[in-house]
């Protein structure tokens, strides 16, 4: 499941020419919660979790907004 990183990489190079835009990834509650036999969807998870929180403070210069939602 590689697809959240590949889509950041190829849209956040557009998204910081234009300040003030945003980008919103969708994650699980797993993430933050341990869910028995869950372990490989809590790791995806907690990989896009953080890999959000990182990119909030790569864009914060270029004014880029990212957004992680917690269904």
């Amino acid at each position: 499941r590689r697809s959240p990183f590949v889509a950041a990489r190829a849209l956040l190079p557009s998204l910081a020419e234009r300040p003030g835009s945003s980008s919103t990834l969708l994650g699980g509650l797993s993430a933050l919660l341990p869910v028995p036999l869950y372990s490989p969807v809590a790791v995806n998870s907690a990989a896009q979790l953080m890999m959000a929180e990182t990119l909030m403070l790569e864009m914060k210069k270029a004014r880029v907004r990212i957004n992680q939602v917690i269904c």
